[in-house]
């Protein structure tokens, strides 16, 4: 048996022991495990990008500038894509110098056949028949203000002229145009031309030589075209 001083000694060395332990685990747990939890979690939450919409893909400022003339555009060449209102095979008319695309829904919004048309220029690499229709809006604003500014101008010179002539002279009030500076700003001049050329069943392979590219990965199958005419 223990004398009642080594039982007392053994009590205090547990306690002591104990007591570290626990402290050790919660400085363990609050400054070295807790850290590297936070830091995985923000990690992955950084990681987690929002899912890009479809209007937004294919981004014109990321496709390569290799010039090609709408000439040598291959008529045979398509592209199919699955928009969030179906899927549509499109391809580059020169004649018509214009895209034409076949779907089963007809009226698909424009903004899905602008994306349709940036992935065909990737794929052929001929971005020079993509017509940027933000720029020319851009362009259009620009213009408009320069014109606007030299009419300005022109009017104050005009007054100055009149004033000028005759002190005696009363000369008519000169009316200023009122500028809607809001009208037609977001209207292009120039745009894509999109031409809806059938459904499916108007898509056929056995009467058009086809080159279908869904991917660089993969390509859709004649058997996948075929349930989409079904």
């Amino acid at each position: 048996m223990f004398s009642k001083m080594d039982y007392h000694d053994m009590t205090l060395a547990f306690t002591y022991i104990a007591t570290g332990v626990a402290l050790g685990s919660a400085i363990v747990a609050k400054f070295i495990y807790q850290p590297m939890i936070d830091r995985r979690w923000r990690k992955f939450m950084a990681e987690e990008e929002p899912e890009t919409p479809f209007e937004d893909l294919y981004p014109l400022d990321k496709i390569e500038d290799n010039y090609a003339h709408p000439d040598d555009v291959n008529i045979h060449n398509y592209i199919n894509i699955n928009t969030p209102e179906g899927i549509i095979f499109l391809r580059y008319n020169n004649e018509e110098e214009g895209f034409e695309y076949w779907s089963k829904n007809k009226n698909i919004k424009y903004k899905y056949l602008e994306t349709a048309a940036r992935k065909y220029i990737t794929i052929f690499n001929c971005k020079s028949i993509y017509i940027d229709r933000i720029k020319n809006i851009e362009d259009n604003k620009k213009l408009k203000e320069e014109s606007e500014k030299n009419d300005e101008e022109g009017r104050e010179n005009k007054d100055k002229e009149e004033e000028n002539d005759d002190v005696f002279l009363k000369t008519k009030p000169i009316i200023k145009e009122k500028i809607n500076k809001e009208e037609d700003e977001n209207v292009a001049t120039k745009a894509n031309k999109y031409i809806y050329k059938g459904n499916m069943r108007d898509f056929s392979k056995k009467t058009i030589n086809i080159v279908m590219v869904e991917s660089k990965k993969s390509k859709m199958t004649f058997a996948d075209f075929k349930k989409l005419t079904d």
